[in-house]
């Protein structure tokens, strides 16, 4: 116990580096659950996607092309099919300014109470939110991400500039959404949109919901095999397909966001050498003492050990505990898509703090036993 004590007490020899110390370990660990939220998130939504029953026929030529409406009614036809929802990229930025920044995805879907049902729970939408919007065809609802950037607000008038489709468009906002992760939405009417093209009867792509996953594969055989000889053929895929081929697009996020955290942990390595370092060069008399007084080189050890685990958790518990306070407050957002809006889930914050915290007390006892 007097050990203890003693350890406690040598936090206080160099105030200034103690604190320097316990700082530089909670920023680190602050990035460094911040990169495990990013791989947490993606793994969520891509084990999310691979749950649903759900498959995405677009043309064959890509999201580029349209397909005619009329293709989600033969799909509907067959068999293994539970519900169809045709959606239509718009494409615009916010008309006041009118900035390349200022785009957004922009989805005209069908409204049909399937769009809620085939979701489910991922769909995050309010029951007063999703009634005024079905009910007001000029209506949309938009992500939380949107909202924190452009300081929207419910029943607010908002025109976005057409840019895929050129047409300018006055819509309503009636309220949020948010499907898991993806916190960018902006969900407007399909009628709407076709009546202000002249009804072209288009759709770039259909959200295909099966009446189980066991028949998904013979279902999206079965439409690309219907449409093969038709002018616009098409090509079915699952949705974890497509999510996985969106976050190929963005490169190797996985293998860059763990190159960084692997660096902020040898950063964190580092810091704990140097600490631990002069601090156990500073006591070599003390050390001494205590050696000759009876004291085993054990007991000292584990007097710094102590020392240095206090640092760490004290550090650690900062970090993780600004970490939780800011993405509790605003969700962390990277772009659009599966990365536009997640938060710090615990199992990051607990996985982080016990890397840290242990890889902390392991250098402390490495570079202590050399004084010791």
């Amino acid at each position: 116990m007097r050990l203890l004590l003693l350890g406690l007490r040598n936090l206080r020899r160099n105030p200034r580096r103690t604190f320097l110390t316990a700082l530089s370990l909670a920023v680190s660990l602050f990035l460094f659950v911040t990169l495990a939220a990013i791989l947490v998130a993606l793994d969520h939504a891509v084990e999310s996607a691979g749950r649903r029953a759900i498959v995405v026929t677009t043309h064959r030529g890509g999201f580029s092309h349209d397909l005619p409406e009329s293709h989600g009614a033969r799909i509907r036809a067959l068999p293994g099919v539970r519900n169809v929802v045709a959606m239509l990229y718009y494409g615009g930025v916010v008309a006041a300014s009118g900035g390349a920044q200022d785009s957004f995805p922009s989805m005209a879907c069908d409204t049909v109470p399937a769009l809620r049902t085939m979701w489910g729970s991922d769909l995050e939408v309010s029951d007063a939110d999703w009634d005024a919007w079905f009910a007001d065809r000029t209506a949309v609802l938009v992500g939380p991400q949107l909202v924190r950037r452009f300081g929207w607000r419910r029943g607010q008038r908002i025109t976005l500039r057409g840019t895929i489709r050129q047409v300018d468009l006055t819509f309503t906002v009636a309220g949020t959404t948010a499907l898991n992760t993806d916190q960018g939405n902006f969900l407007l009417h399909r009628e709407y949109l076709e009546e202000a093209l002249g009804r072209p009867g288009l759709a770039t792509f259909f959200w295909v919901e099966a009446t189980s996953p066991e028949v998904m594969p013979a279902l999206m055989a079965r439409i690309d095999r219907d449409f093969e000889g038709s002018p616009d053929p098409t090509k079915t895929v699952t949705q974890k397909q497509i999510l996985l081929s969106f976050i190929g697009m963005l490169g190797d996020v996985r293998g860059i966001v763990g190159g960084i955290a692997l660096l902020v942990m040898v950063a964190v390595l580092f810091i704990t050498v140097n600490s631990v370092a002069l601090s156990a060069r500073e006591r070599t008399t003390e050390v001494a003492i205590l050696k000759a007084i009876g004291f085993t080189g054990g007991d000292v050890l584990g007097s710094m050990v102590f020392e240095g685990l206090v640092v760490a958790l004290a550090g650690g518990a900062a970090g993780v505990l600004a970490a939780w306070v800011v993405f509790r407050t605003w969700a962390l957002g990277l772009g659009f898509g599966p990365l536009s809006g997640f938060q710090v889930s615990p199992t990051a914050l607990c996985g982080a703090s016990a890397d840290t915290s242990s890889a902390f007390a392991s250098t402390a006892s490495r570079s202590a036993s050399g004084a010791a």
